[in-house]
């Protein structure tokens, strides 16, 4: 669907959980929504030491930052559940 074809209501919904996902970005860090992050005491971090976002999405070298859309989705649930 493209964003000119939502209802007032829809966009308005689309846009609070845009914001949600950016404050949750913010609030974790980029690395945490990689899929090639190391966890560890609610922190992430990149698996090559010595890169982090967004170099590793730039230098070329592999592995380069793809989204992990089950982090998403769960940082999403949580937002919804405690916001």
């Amino acid at each position: 669907m493209n964003a000119d074809e939502y209802t007032g209501p829809e966009r308005n919904c689309e846009v609070a959980a845009a914001k949600r996902l950016r404050s949750a970005v913010l609030k974790k860090g980029p690395c945490f929504f990689c899929m090639h992050r190391i966890e560890g005491f609610e922190l992430a971090a990149c698996s090559t030491f010595g890169r982090s976002f967004p170099l590793c999405s730039a230098d070329g070298l592999k592995p380069a930052f793809e989204l992990d859309d089950a982090a998403m989705q769960k940082s999403e649930d949580e937002g919804v559940s405690h916001g």
